[in-house]
């Protein structure tokens, strides 16, 4: 998973190295380990690599700009990178799956191939990488490229500043955060070009599927963006009414998984009429415990996040939602937490999401299969390892008629699933 984020200002006095950390900022929770950055100033291009913080950005003159945040687990290296050749400087950063090509190779063929047209020819070049997600081009003409897959299981959103400003972003914050208008999201196989004369929207010219991945609306996103026309908080909130329909125990109260799960258990809470509390506290800065690869770091990321307010729980029978369940060891050690340290009653586990049963086909998860909790053991088993009172996931249809009704096209290929249409981009 990768957080990027292009800015385009059309008047020279600006630098765009403040608005690149600002919005990069309001994505760290898509990655947050690596950073690297290009901008131009009117004659070349210039990079910076580094950790999230504000001074690589100050070291970075120019009005037109990319950045990338990456998390632990990818090669910073594979996804960012640039090339030089006849007089053409060009700097790509991309979001693809592990198997997906080099951002220098792209760059290197998009240098060759531009030497004698504009960036927009370099949308064939992209277009022939089907394990490409997304990309951010520019180059030293001051040409910028911001492409969305015809896949489109990632999201790519464009928004303007007045008449001053183009931002492209991965999610909608990232632009709205330094004060742009969100636009809309780039259609799976759609780019925006960007020159100092010209703004455009192009088209890949094969077929487009446009099956946005369901974790980024389940637990990739944050909860106030806006993907593909959809409130992200509007669907997890819907998802918890479900959850609640299909529990059959008493709780004397419910509290979501810090920071994911909220929407969903006040959604749970509202049609269970459990009263919702607010049972965890994080500590430091934000952690996805569920994009760590290593045991020990998985661990530490649950524990920083999720400190219990121990009156809440203490003799209660409490409902704990979770996004989802991949390996277990979240819900294992909340479960562990709640009734061996804090004295819960009963511990209830909901799973907002169906049960993943396949590997991602996209490396969006990165779990194998005989990683994944649900596609190894049967529920009884799963209740017994996770040692709670009960567990209730979304059933798959219900799922597939909630992505419905909110008009989404997704991929569900991880809950074992076919593509959901209905009627998205």
């Amino acid at each position: 998973m990768t957080g990027m984020v292009a800015v385009y200002s059309f008047d020279d006095v600006w630098r765009v190295g403040k608005f690149l950390y600002y919005s990069i900022l309001a994505l760290q929770h898509r990655g947050s380990e690596e950073v690297r950055a290009y901008t131009w100033d009117g004659g070349k291009v210039m990079g910076v690599r580094g950790e999230l913080g504000p001074r690589i950005f100050r070291e970075l003159p120019g009005h037109v700009g990319i950045a990338a945040a990456y998390p632990p687990h990818v090669d910073a290296d594979r996804l960012g990178g640039r090339a030089s050749l006849n007089g053409v400087e060009v700097a790509v950063l991309i979001d693809s799956e592990p198997r997906g090509p080099w951002a220098e190779d792209l760059a290197r063929e998009i240098a060759q191939s531009t030497a004698q047209g504009t960036l927009l020819s370099a949308l064939d070049i992209l277009e022939r990488y089907p394990r490409l997600h997304a990309a951010l081009v520019l180059n030293n003409r001051g040409e910028l490229l911001a492409y969305r897959s015809p896949r489109g299981i990632r999201p790519l959103a464009i928004g303007g500043y007045g008449f001053d400003m183009v931002v492209a972003a991965s999610e909608s914050p990232g632009i709205e955060v330094v004060g742009a208008e969100l636009k809309r999201d780039l259609r799976p196989g759609e780019a925006l070009y960007v020159s100092r004369y010209s703004v455009r929207l192009a088209r890949c010219r094969g077929a487009c599927t446009g099956a946005l991945c369901a974790m980024e609306l389940i637990y990739l996103a944050r909860p106030d963006s806006l993907i593909d026309g959809v409130e992200v908080y509007s669907f997890r909130r819907e998802l918890g009414r479900i959850l609640a329909k299909n529990f059959e125990h008493e709780v004397d109260c419910v509290v979501g998984v810090p920071e994911t799960a909220l929407p969903y258990a006040l959604g749970f809470s509202e049609e269970a009429g459990a009263r919702l509390e607010l049972g965890f506290v994080a500590t430091g800065a934000r952690r996805r415990s569920a994009l760590q690869l290593s045991p020990l770091e998985k661990i530490v990321a649950i524990q920083l996040k999720m400190s219990p307010v121990k009156s809440v729980f203490r003799g209660k029978r409490v409902a704990v939602i979770d996004d989802s369940l991949v390996t277990g060891s979240t819900v294992k050690t909340v479960v562990q937490i709640l009734r061996n340290q804090v004295g819960a009653k009963e511990v209830h586990v909901l799973i907002a999401s169906p049960p993943i049963v396949g590997e991602c086909p996209y490396g969006v998860l990165a779990q194998k299969r005989e990683e994944l909790l649900a596609a190894n053991l049967d529920r009884e088993t799963t209740l017994r390892y996770i040692e709670a009172d009960s567990l209730t996931w979304i059933p798959p249809k219900a799922f597939a008629e909630a992505a419905g009704r909110f008009g989404l096209s997704l991929c569900a290929r991880c809950f074992g699933m076919e593509k959901l249409v209905g009627g998205g981009a």
